[in-house]
């Protein structure tokens, strides 16, 4: 019973943190395409560039399966900016 629970948190531990990326990759597409309130986007993606960086320096001490997957994603947020 207790290795069920160790490989449950270990399963939870590594997609709680993609899901994550996933939900402010997504918060950053849209804010791209808002041209409306230029400034106040700008603001909320510069502080969307400073979550995805902690977040990546969180996923290098993780180890986890998913590390391919979210340097993918960061990768592809950077390349959006």
């Amino acid at each position: 019973m207790e290795m069920k629970e160790q490989n449950l948190f270990h399963i939870l531990s590594n997609l709680i943190p993609l899901s994550l990326l996933l939900i402010l990759l997504v918060i950053k597409l849209v804010l791209m395409e808002l041209s409306l309130f230029h400034n106040f986007s700008n603001l909320i993606q510069s502080s969307l560039n400073l979550i995805f960086i902690i977040m990546q320096l969180v996923m290098m001490e993780l180890n986890s399966y998913h590390k391919l997957s979210i340097s993918i994603l960061l990768s592809l947020v950077l390349i959006l900016d």
